[in-house]
């Protein structure tokens, strides 16, 4: 692609690396490489995503989804690559997309699941290649819920679309599938355990009971009772059962999903977004609803209203104030003066106040930061608008 490009590719400006990016897909648009072998290409692109997808700073990751889409829509359809090659362009890059499936920002993890969809319709890449990493263990040793329920449901849909290896070519292995659905079960959060669920009943509808019945056996009777539940809804095609009916929460203070406050209404907010089927005028953030926020201008609420967001004081890019202090330590360019500020913070209090959250889960920070105000936060006022 050039020296030029190259230098902007490996430069310490997050900027730089951004802008080289989508000159590659502008280039491509554009034909310039028309000409160039489609097993060389694909080889470039590999070594130019193995650059771009470990960056740390999030639209630099972005930039790297229009030239996974190219490669999708332009070398894997054209016939010209075997599946051998594809793989192996591939393979360096899968366990840098699986990563970040379930972060923090949720473009970032659409990005990921979408490519992860993308790569599973191919028939030079396959369901089976697609999902080989999303089945591990992620690498860090505390591992958010979201991750977990991240990969269960893509799992689920890579399992509805591409069916299991008892129906289907391509279909996923479905012991090793099972074996990772009932391990996260045991997860003590109800969203990754409803993943759990979700994914058991798409194996059962698509490989049959049996096939499902050994890896249920040790279940506890009201245990076993959701999985039943599930495994008619599919067969019935109706609403998902709830999961926290079947387990019992431990008694104390009540949670922030249980202190909702009238005011959350009145400012046009709302209690939570389907993952499945938001709405375009909902920051997935706030939750704020607004009739301005179309895809349009979304950026300029982030970029300046959103309480949830702030500015990062050192590098200037713009992250949820829940992952300040994990920006600070591990991401941000400026490390001497991160690590500095980090020093004085948590990773389960706020880092504008110090106000301590508990577990600090995105209803946590969305109760202080929406509903209640953080009294330290420069966008507070934008709380009412």
């Amino acid at each position: 692609f050039g020296e030029y490009l190259t230098r902007c590719l490996y430069s310490k400006a997050w900027n730089l690396r951004d802008a080289a990016l989508q000159k590659i897909v502008l280039e491509l648009n554009a034909g310039t490489y028309a000409d160039e072998q489609a097993g060389r290409l694909l080889d470039g692109l590999s070594l130019v995503l193995q650059r771009g997808l470990p960056d740390k700073h999030v639209q630099v990751f972005l930039s790297c989804g229009p030239l996974l889409h190219w490669m999708c829509r332009e070398i894997f359809k054209s016939n010209e690559v075997r599946r051998s090659q594809v793989h192996m362009a591939l393979e360096p890059i899968m366990s840098m997309l699986a990563d970040r499936l379930g972060d923090t920002n949720g473009r970032v993890d659409k990005m990921s699941r979408d490519i992860h969809l993308e790569f599973s319709h191919s028939s030079v890449v396959g369901a089976q290649f697609a999902a080989a990493y999303v089945q591990r263990q992620p690498k860090k040793k505390a591992v958010p819920p979201r991750v977990y329920a991240a990969r269960l449901q893509l799992l689920t849909s890579i399992i509805e679309e591409a069916g299991t290896n008892l129906d289907q070519p391509d279909g996923l292995d479905v012991g090793p599938v099972l074996k990772i659905a009932m391990e996260w079960f045991n997860n003590s959060n109800a969203d990754v355990r409803e993943g759990a669920v979700r994914l058991v009943g798409a194996c059962e509808y698509r490989a049959g009971l049996d096939r499902v019945e050994p890896y249920l056996s040790k279940l506890k009777p009201v245990q076993r009772e959701l999985f039943d539940a599930e495994f008619e809804r599919r067969a019935g095609e109706g609403p998902p059962p709830p999961v926290d009916q079947f387990h019992s929460k431990p008694k104390g203070k009540p949670g922030p999903a249980a202190r909702q406050e009238a005011p959350q209404a009145a400012y046009g907010y709302q209690d939570h977004v389907s993952p499945d089927e938001p709405e375009e005028t909902v920051c997935q953030f706030c939750l704020r609803q607004d009739p301005s926020l179309t895809p349009e201008n979304i950026d300029v609420h982030y970029w300046r209203e959103c309480p949830m967001l702030i500015q990062c004081d050192c590098c200037a890019q713009v992250i949820e104030i829940s992952t300040l202090f994990e920006h600070l330590t591990e991401e941000c360019e400026k490390e001497a003066e991160a690590r500095e500020r980090a020093a004085e913070m948590d990773a389960t209090s706020c880092p504008l106040c110090g106000q301590g959250l508990g577990p600090a889960e995105d209803e946590d920070w969305r109760d202080h930061l929406v509903r209640q105000g953080c009294p330290n936060n420069p966008r507070d006022a934008h709380r009412h608008l």
